[in-house]
């Protein structure tokens, strides 16, 4: 996102009057929203391309993003488990 780098560069060319366009909270709020953003784009790429590579692609991209993981992809699926909230 580009909003963090402008505010900085408004709040340095155009002192006055002072406008705070950043705050801790903002910070935290951003933080947390690319967090859940991001959770949520593996989940749903990974669960997505599973099944489009070739047979021996498929078989590496599993070995590999469940090694990852620490599980299996399918339970990127499973909506009910605690870790997806």
């Amino acid at each position: 996102m580009d909003s963090g780098p402008i505010a900085q560069f408004l709040e340095l060319t155009y002192l006055d009057p002072a406008v705070p366009l950043t705050s801790e909270l903002s910070h935290k709020i951003e933080a947390k929203a690319h967090a859940v953003i991001a959770t949520a784009f593996r989940t749903l790429a990974m669960s997505c391309e599973m099944n489009i590579p070739s047979p021996r692609a498929q078989e590496d991209f599993r070995r590999t993003r469940e090694a990852s993981l620490g599980h299996q992809l399918e339970d990127l699926l499973d909506l009910n488990t605690e870790e997806q909230a």
